[in-house]
């Protein structure tokens, strides 16, 4: 398991920021910051899967072997899917503050 340290620390990170944004979201429900929450995660989502991948490349050495895994569209993929979950809470939001002001 040493060999992948440096995933590991990636894989922790990203498992405690995803858990921080869903409390974060789960405790701000009722309010506009929620939204918030929910775009920031978006956008944490696609910076740190960028860099963490090496932009969709992944590199192992182990001893005498060298593997080297591409998975660009995937990763455009997900890119694509976290721009709609912006554009998605920012709707949201703009339907949120409609609704608050008619009340």
């Amino acid at each position: 398991m040493a060999w992948y340290a440096e995933y590991q620390k990636f894989f922790a990170v990203f498992a405690v920021a995803t858990v921080l944004f869903t409390f974060a979201i789960r405790v701000a429900d009722g309010s506009i910051f929620k939204y918030c929450f929910i775009v920031g995660r978006a956008f944490f989502l696609i910076i740190y899967t960028v860099y963490a991948t090496n932009a969709g490349m992944l590199t192992l050495d182990l001893m005498n072997f060298h593997f080297t895994l591409e998975f660009v569209p995937l990763l455009a993929f997900m890119i694509l899917a976290n721009i709609l979950a912006i554009a998605k809470g920012v709707l949201q939001a703009m339907e949120f503050t409609s609704e608050s002001s008619r009340e």
